[in-house]
């Protein structure tokens, strides 16, 4: 939207006054009359740069500014006032103004007058480009672009309302006023951390309730609320939602008159928050009554937006109403162009796919820059990992689900630490290794609990087999019933359910909590609908291995969670480390030429001696020989692993501490401190002694400096909590594992130091 006549204007008017140019010489320079030109030169000369690039008069016929603030400061005051209602009002205080006058101030200030079908909750998406606003924006932008900042934001800061737009984003909040900051906010969500983010928006809200902007105060609000919503505060969110309904019946002091229909986005936006919110803290049946409510209102409604019917889709996907949500969701990709249906696309592949259990193809569904980076990235990761652990592979599950728990943190969305270390436990129990996956479930609970994440809190229970009490509203929620029967021997019925809520997904998580369920069914020759790439996970099959190799420290191997009483050579225990890193999944492949740049470079006959060193490992390991081939078929020969899995105590210290970050961002100290304790403990020694292969040298110094770096980023944390009761032990600690490290050691001298 840039203005190319100002340009040329500008450039023009530049051209003449540098170049001792005749007014004449400039026109044909230009293409233009001469007498165009002077008219320009003269506004430059009388009205600066700003007056030459404004091309809007005001009209005759508009009112003036005091009288349009008065106006505007009656719908600011009361969000629901009526026109009508709002004339009378002016006619009270001595002020004549036809209907059709108020209503232009309100289109022109962003309170009337918007595009039906771009409706949502963000305002600046639905409010179409006056032409006051057009020409001060492209003012803006060419003072912007010519480096007057300050001038350029003097001209937005007058405008009545903006649009979205790619400008106001660059501006610092102290050059712009409240309007400009407001719409601001709207632009900086994904974009800025969700702490940061609520204290802006509340901030905002806080200014705009004491000049009393309630119309303000309730858009900003709403933003604010879904925040909440996003980061899992259901009760918060409740309560402000409460707090906001009173802006929009606060015209009822002045009149018993029915609310403006102009409001009918923030209250359909305030009931599907509402609704969401009562899905999360189990009171199903007011979340269905709210939804089916939001559903006849857009029956009903004579302009729907694509975006309420995206939303109705989105609460019912929270109920667990599949079907509802798909039927939403269709209905929407018919209203909207090839832009837009891009990012309800993505929707439809997140929700319905994963409910459906079709991860792969919800996966591949999900099409780049749809919808926030974060939010693509962290759902992507998310269905790669469980189409990874339900495709037979859940090593590589732990490893993606471990960097959306990176991505979480940054975040601070509860919810999704939740699903991320559920699918985390799910990948351990579909390994057969519950203890990892029940220690991992049990210190989420602490934190679900303090965070009053009730939804989530139940099904934890129930995949823990706590005490629980189940109300008949509960068990309207699908997961609450299919968990119900699991527990209760119900396999089949659990199965058909899941299958016929469309919540198969869900199932396929849930079903690792319960293996003597399906082992029955399994020994006694029955269905179970399972597919056969879960069937083949150790946890369903007794002939598949799992290693757990413990090599932060002198080397520990765990076979199917029997320890392995077996000595490995320096050389050997490399090996065996090296493929749990660089082949710990069924399929994974090892280029031939890796192992021997690695382990061999200097021996004549590098083959041989793999042979030898793969034929010692597998007597030291048990293995059988088909589960490590050397294969020569392909260009690029390659160590193949036909299907075994191992894990390690590092995935171990990268999980705890990822957790540890996330608790720590999300405000939970006391947890946090707890798993990057639980992080550094499980270095026994310093790993690697006695290896000197190429590989070994270059991963142990990889270990060091990250186990470095942590212990100092722990320190550096547990002072700024004012906790450093326990940073000695650690010091400690690590100064056993890590004698050389001069970054440790100075923090040693400094406590030393402040005890003396």
């Amino acid at each position: 939207m840039y203005n190319e006549s100002a340009l040329s204007r500008r450039e023009a008017v530049d051209y003449y006054l540098s170049n001792s140019k005749s007014l004449k010489q400039t026109a044909v320079t230009f293409g233009v009359h001469y007498q165009t030109v002077y008219k320009w030169v003269k506004i430059y000369r009388e009205q600066g740069m700003e007056g030459l690039l404004s091309r809007y008069h005001r009209p005759w016929n508009r009112p003036d500014p005091n009288l349009e603030e008065k106006v505007v400061s009656l719908k600011e005051r009361y969000p629901a006032i009526t026109l009508i209602l709002a004339r009378q009002m002016l006619a009270a205080g001595g002020i004549k103004m036809s209907i059709k006058g108020i209503a232009s101030v309100w289109k022109r200030f962003g309170y009337a007058g918007y595009e039906k079908n771009k409706m949502s909750n963000e305002f600046i998406d639905y409010i179409p480009w006056s032409r006051v606003a057009e020409d001060g924006f492209q003012q803006a932008k060419a003072l912007f672009d010519m480096g007057y900042v300050e001038r350029s934001a003097g001209i937005l800061n007058g405008l009545p309302v903006l649009p979205r737009n790619d400008l106001l984003i660059h501006f610092p909040a102290r050059i712009l006023g409240l309007r400009r900051r407001l719409e601001k906010a709207f632009m900086l969500f994904g974009k800025t951390p969700i702490p940061e983010y609520l204290k802006m928006v509340r901030r905002l809200q806080g200014e705009c309730k004491k000049k009393s902007l309630h119309y303000s105060a309730l858009r900003i609000g709403i933003v604010e609320a879904a925040t909440l919503g996003w980061t899992g505060k259901c009760e918060e969110q409740l309560e402000k939602i409460n707090e906001l309904r009173k802006y929009m019946d606060s015209c009822s002091a002045v009149s018993p008159v029915r609310r403006s229909g102009l409001l009918f986005e923030p209250h359909f936006t305030l009931l599907v928050g509402e609704a969401i919110a009562y899905a999360h803290t189990l009171k199903i049946r007011r979340g269905y009554e709210i939804a089916n409510h939001c559903a006849r209102l857009l029956k009903t409604h004579k302009h729907v937006s694509p975006h309420f019917l995206t939303d109705l889709g989105t609460v019912y996907s929270n109920l667990e109403d599949y079907s509802r949500a798909e039927y939403w969701f269709k209905q929407a990709l018919f209203r909207v162009d090839q832009a837009k249906r891009q990012r309800l696309e993505f929707y439809l592949a997140y929700h319905i796919g994963f409910a459906k259990g079709d991860f792969r193809k919800a996966r591949f569904s999900l099409k780049e820059g749809a919808v926030l980076d974060w939010v693509h990235r962290l759902w992507k990761l998310r269905l790669q990992a469980l189409s990874s652990f339900t495709g037979g592979n859940p090593s590589q599950a732990i490893k993606l689900a471990t960097q959306c728990l990176n991505i979480s943190k940054k975040s601070e969305l509860h919810r999704d630490i939740f699903n991320t270390c559920l699918t985390i436990a799910c990948a351990y129990q579909s390994l057969g290794e519950n203890a990892p996956a029940n220690r991992m479930l049990a210190r989420l609970l602490v934190h679900l609990v303090k965070n009053r994440l009730n939804k989530q809190t139940l099904i934890l229970r129930m995949l823990l087999g706590h005490g629980f009490d189940l109300s008949d509203e509960v068990k309207l929620l699908p997961s609450v019933r299919v968990l119900k029967l699991l527990r209760e021997n119900k396999y089949w019925r659990a199965y058909r359910y899941a299958r016929n809520k469309g919540i198969i997904g869900n199932f396929f998580r849930y079903v690792f909590f319960f293996p003597d369920v399906v082992r029955g069914r399994l020994s006694r020759g029955r269905l179970t609908g399972l597919p056969r790439s879960i069937l083949k996970l150790p946890i369903f099959n007794k002939e598949a291995i799992v290693y757990n190799i413990r090599f932060l420290g002198n080397p520990v191997i765990y076979r199917n969670q029997s320890y392995l009483k077996t000595i490995l050579p320096p050389k050997n225990a490399a090996f065996v480390i090296f493929l749990a890193l660089e082949a710990g999944e069924p399929g994974k492949r090892i280029p031939l030429a890796d192992i021997y740049r690695n382990f061999f470079a200097s021996r004549t006959n590098a083959g041989r001696s793999l042979s030898r060193l793969l034929a010692a490992t597998r007597k030291s390991l048990r293995l059988p020989t088909h589960f490590l081939e050397i294969s020569y078929q392909t260009a690029e020969p390659a160590l193949i692993n036909r299907g075994l899995h191992f894990i390690s105590d590092l995935g171990e210290f990268e999980q705890s501490l990822t957790t540890a970050r996330a608790f720590e961002k999300s405000g939970e100290w006391s947890l946090a401190k707890r798993e990057f304790l639980r992080a550094f403990r499980l270095f026994r020694d310093s790993p690697f002694r006695k290896m000197y292969d190429a590989w070994s040298e270059s991963t142990r110094l990889r270990i060091l400096n990250a186990l470095e770096n942590e212990v100092l980023r722990f320190i550096q944390i547990c002072r700024e909590h004012g906790d450093q009761e326990c940073v000695r032990g650690i010091i400690d600690r690590t100064m056993k594992i890590i004698p050389a490290s001069d970054a440790i050691k100075e923090q040693l001298s400094m406590i030393r130091g402040a005890t003396s």
